[in-house]
């Protein structure tokens, strides 16, 4: 049952070395379904204006060869140097946010993502640049360096930024408490919207456990379709004679995942890890919805 694919095509641009290595391994870990562009930077960098260009390219397809989300991952500490690079940037930034592209930033850079893995205790930092986060991740990931040798052999790093569920989800945690922090006039501020890629491929993943799961309880294969719309919020559709109809929606609340019938408004909580047991109450509740609007 349920043979059905789910399809939902994700395309990741990133500008170095350490932005690859890390999302292609938690392609590989966790059996995410995206492409990465380019394949490998090349001189292990390349910047966001390069990025761009191939996104645009991207943005010239047709709608139903086009990816579903397009996401730029990039780090600026050398953009927000320069006040007026910095302007330009935002602008253009601004420009690609309308045509449905989200910028992943990181500021200084990426690092303070794996920090967030291993930071206990939440609390606001201030770090200008790559070299003043180095010193504090290097007293939890003994070692770190950002080579390729290093990403694809250090036994720490694999075990608490790759495989660590646990140090995941407070990465996760203390990322959003990190983007609700409001700095004051002239404060450094650091943060990472690195977990808005995880916590749609965690979303991608849910839909695709509740498609498996009402098949079983239905025993009829069912085609689910999720759409992101701006807010963060997947809007699930399903085919009725030829159409797609609403069936739920999943948004987070904090930490917490939900799953919102659209016919009844019913909310149920979701564990964004784990399947879901074809028993389920919720799993009812839409192989009915799907049954009623099929009769």
């Amino acid at each position: 049952m349920g043979r059905l694919e789910l399809r939902y095509t994700v395309k990741i641009f990133s500008e170095g070395i350490t932005e690859w290595h890390y999302f292609d391994t938690l392609r590989a870990i966790k059996r995410f379904n995206f492409t990465m562009e380019p394949a490998i930077p090349q001189n292990g960098k390349s910047s966001y204006k390069q990025n761009l260009k191939l996104i645009d390219c991207e943005l010239k397809k047709n709608p139903q060869e086009r990816a579903d989300a397009i996401f730029l991952v990039i780090d600026t500490d050398t953009i927000t140097k320069d006040n007026k690079q910095y302007a330009q940037y935002l602008q253009t930034k601004a420009k690609y946010e309308k045509m449905g592209v989200t910028f992943i930033e990181s500021h200084p850079c990426i690092e303070i993502w794996f920090l967030y893995h291993l930071m206990e205790k939440f609390g606001h930092t201030s770090y200008q640049v790559y070299e003043d986060v180095l010193t504090p991740l290097r007293k939890v990931l003994i070692g770190y360096e950002k080579t390729e040798r290093y990403y694809r052999s250090n036994r720490t790093f694999a075990k608490e930024i790759m495989l660590s569920q646990d140090n995941r989800n407070r990465a996760i945690a203390n990322s959003i408490k990190a983007c609700k922090y409001e700095p004051v006039e002239g404060e450094v501020h650091n943060y990472t919207k690195v977990h808005e890629v995880v916590r749609l491929f965690r979303m991608l993943q849910s839909v695709n456990n509740l498609r498996v799961a009402i098949s079983e309880f239905t025993r009829i294969p069912v085609s689910l379709k999720p759409t992101l719309d701006a807010n963060g919020t997947m809007h699930v559709t399903t085919n009725v004679n030829g159409e797609q109809q609403p069936l739920c929606l999943l948004k987070y609340d904090g930490l917490q995942l939900r799953c919102i019938v659209t016919s009844t408004g019913e909310a149920y909580d979701l564990d964004d890890s784990t399947m879901i047991d074809y028993r389920h109450r919720l799993i009812e509740v839409l192989s009915t919805t799907i049954n009623s609007t099929n009769e």
